[in-house]
């Protein structure tokens, strides 16, 4: 056990977007995401969740 690791900062529309995708998507929930910037697209990234 250590302390958090710093990612960088993220986009807020980034987030928005995500939390938008975890609200539509109906397996969404009871997970711990840890949301970073990246290639890949914030929709991909949420349905990758399954």
């Amino acid at each position: 056990m250590g302390p958090a690791t710093d990612y960088g900062g993220v986009p807020r529309d980034d987030v928005a977007t995500v939390l938008a995708e975890l609200v539509r998507e109906p397996h969404g929930s009871r997970f711990v995401l840890e949301l970073t910037s990246g290639a890949t697209t914030t929709v991909k990234a949420v349905t990758d969740v399954r």
